[in-house]
């Protein structure tokens, strides 16, 4: 994972990294609302989880997608829920901040070196164990 690898490289810039992969995932987020405004054709999301999350955009709006947008989770369904029902441009700032938020928790507890890094995945966690060896 390369942000968690950036920040333990310069812990000094590691909010700045997490900005950085916030608007590139925004850009992404971007392209799927132009594709999702002029088709027709929705994806079906099934299953509990994803009622969830629905239930969740359509309770709370901005700040519900800003909770999903922080999550380890895809975004995808949840801009799906989210197009109908709330401007293009105030989604995307819920995304960034929901995504900046998660980032900056990611890359914390990377350079903090408190072992949780790997509830975020396999690469967090080798990444941080190589911090451990590089300051032995």
């Amino acid at each position: 994972m390369l942000l968690v690898s950036g920040a333990l490289a310069r812990p000094d810039r590691r909010f700045v990294a997490a900005f950085a992969n916030a608007l590139g995932t925004t850009f992404g987020i971007a392209s799927l609302i132009i594709i999702g405004r002029n088709s027709d054709v929705f994806p079906k999301f099934e299953g509990e989880s994803w009622k969830n999350t629905r239930d969740l955009v359509e309770s709370y709006m901005h700040i519900g997608v800003i909770l999903v947008a922080s999550m380890p989770i895809l975004l995808h369904p949840m801009v799906f829920f989210a197009i109908p029902l709330m401007d293009p441009i105030a989604l995307l700032g819920c995304v960034l901040l929901g995504r900046f938020l998660k980032y900056c928790v990611m890359v914390q507890l990377a350079c903090s070196g408190s072992g949780y890094i790997k509830l975020f995945g396999s690469s967090a966690e080798k990444a941080a164990q190589e911090k451990q060896i590089h300051k032995d």
